[in-house]
């Protein structure tokens, strides 16, 4: 670098910000400044994830559908799903990382029984959406009520 020129550089990690730098030169008895302003946006928008309508079946015979095919990522990249069981009485995921995993669905006692679900979308950057998907198992009436959440 000659004694004419100056580099800066920074690393950050920022997003959806103005950044204001000002340059103050000087000789020792003259100086002049000079001003930028850089506007950071985010290079990688949020993930959606969606898990679909509340559903209802009968309990032993049929098979339950976990459904996040809504999921959706703003800047168009490919997306992945990760399923996990957090709570409830155990039952075995088929499918873990589709967007729609399903399971057979279990017995419950008199009282039933609250199946929850965790799903992690990702597009292998930045961006991760976490849902809880609930499930209850109602024996009294020999069906599953699902709902999703944030």
């Amino acid at each position: 670098m000659s004694a004419n020129s100056a580099m800066l550089t920074i690393k950050m990690s920022v997003s959806n910000a103005t950044l204001k730098f000002q340059l103050l030169v000087s000789d020792g008895s003259l100086s002049s400044t000079d001003k930028v302003l850089v506007n950071v946006t985010a290079a990688n928008g949020a993930l959606v994830a969606n898990a679909g309508s509340d559903i209802t079946v009968n309990e032993y015979t049929n098979l339950i559908t976990l459904n996040d095919s809504a999921a959706s990522d703003p800047d168009g990249n490919a997306i992945s799903y990760k399923w996990s069981q957090v709570g409830g009485p155990a039952v075995t995921l088929v499918n873990l990382t589709d967007s729609s995993p399903t399971f057979a669905a279990p017995g419950v006692s008199s009282s039933g029984a609250d199946l929850t679900f965790q799903l992690v979308v990702t597009d292998h950057y930045v961006s991760t959406s976490e849902h809880k998907y609930d499930h209850h198992d109602d024996d009294d009436h020999g069906e599953h009520h699902s709902r999703g959440r944030k």
